[in-house]
């Protein structure tokens, strides 16, 4: 696809070096189920920057959490062994993947002192949690996407490409890509589902596209009678913004059903914990806005890679690549803002430009949005070293958006 989308400019890489610095780090991985007991904790010392992670290692999605945790665990580790003086500790808090838990997580950061928090991934979470983390004014970095984030929250810093714009790339690419005149849409009734079904629905109004929508809840075992109304809508294509943990068994319900329609999807389709839960006919030929895709030709994607396999023996993907990156703009804002108390920090991350990340470049906008590009990927059959087949994200096209 060779357009722009809602004045989209291809990205140009600007590399910024990590700043150097060296110190101790641990990592707290206290329950998060005995509320903000202040008692239990203690402020980090004077010279100490704490850094909280909401991370949702239990719920219905613990990989999620395990690999945003495992990825800052590294980029500690790899920030400790180069030269500096920033002492740094990471303050993990389980989120249990629900709103009560990401409350109790991050008002266990506060209380623990942290000067800022990364995390809760989601954006219904987030929704949860960011009057509170306001009101401490702490700021906050999370990969939530939801256009309802836009201007919330003052400490808010989101660190992934708004689905203002990535769910308008992959409606355009209904239309431009596969020649849509008729689309069905399937989201998740969720803030994450609606608000890219919101996005895209105005963007077929726009264009004078017909539309039909049907929505599921995250947790449902059988979506069979959405999507055969979808398909007997008339619809010429799919766009599906649905939850990672979803992936399987929509696209495996969709395959057994038959539905030969191209299908546009969210993210989801190129996070490898997910394909990992599909055959690989159940993907073949899905088109989708990737973040994170191992095949890139970037260089930092392939050095992130190449070290999350050496540190975990996994596969890198979104969402460790993510909070990498975050951990990243942390130190770049210490640097820009002069300190490691929370407002410098806040200033410093609003000063962010051209900061090269594993996800893209961070450039902070006036909504304190620093991701603006992503990936127009589709999912093909690949041979594995075993000879076996299997499906993975190429990337057709890296856009990025001018706010």
């Amino acid at each position: 696809m060779k357009k722009k989308v809602l004045g989209l400019l291809l990205a140009v890489s600007m590399t910024v070096s990590l700043a150097a610095c060296g110190g101790t780090g641990t990592t707290d991985t206290s329950s998060t189920d005995t509320g903000t007991d202040s008692a239990q904790t203690s402020a980090p010392a004077d010279d100490v920057l704490r850094i909280g992670v909401a991370a949702g290692i239990t719920g219905n999605a613990p990989l999620e959490g395990e690999r945003m945790q495992q990825a800052l665990e590294m980029a500690l580790e790899q920030y400790n062994e180069s030269d500096g003086s920033i002492k740094i500790e990471l303050d993990v808090q389980d989120t249990q993947g629900t709103t009560a838990g990401a409350l109790n997580a991050v008002q266990r950061c506060i209380s623990d002192g942290c000067q800022v928090i990364l995390g809760p991934h989601g954006s219904t979470l987030v929704l949860a949690v960011g009057e509170t983390v306001d009101a401490a004014k702490v700021p906050f970095i999370s990969g939530g996407t939801s256009p309802n984030l836009l201007d919330q929250f003052e400490y808010l810093y989101t660190c992934r490409t708004n689905d203002t714009y990535a769910a308008a790339i992959g409606a355009q690419a209904c239309v431009d890509s596969l020649n849509a005149t008729n689309v069905g849409i399937f989201y998740c009734s969720d803030d994450y589902g609606s608000g890219g079904m919101t996005v895209a629905s105005q963007y077929f109004e726009e264009k004078g596209i017909p539309y039909s929508s049907e929505a599921y809840n995250t947790g449902d075992t059988d979506v069979s009678g959405q999507i055969l109304s979808l398909m007997n809508s008339g619809a010429d294509c799919l766009f599906v913004w649905a939850n990672g943990v979803d992936l399987a068994m929509i696209s495996r319900t969709m395959y057994q059903l038959g539905c030969e329609l191209p299908i546009v999807s969210s993210s989801s389709v190129a996070v490898q914990q997910y394909i990992d839960l599909c055959e690989p006919e159940w993907l073949e030929g899905w088109y989708g806005v990737g973040e994170y895709v191992e095949s890139s030709d970037r260089a930092v994607v392939q050095q992130y890679a190449a070290d999350f396999k050496e540190y975990t023996g996994e596969t890198g993907e979104l969402f460790g690549a993510t909070y990498y990156g975050a951990f990243q703009a942390v130190v770049k804002a210490v640097e820009l803002g002069g300190g490691i108390d929370s407002e410098s920090i806040k200033s410093g991350l609003s000063q962010i430009e051209g900061l090269e990340v594993v996800l893209g470049t961070y450039n902070c906008d006036d909504q304190n949005n620093l991701m603006h590009e992503c990936s127009l990927i589709q999912m093909e059959l690949t041979t594995a070293d075993d000879g076996s087949s299997v499906v993975a994200p190429v990337v057709l096209e890296q856009l990025s958006v001018d706010y």
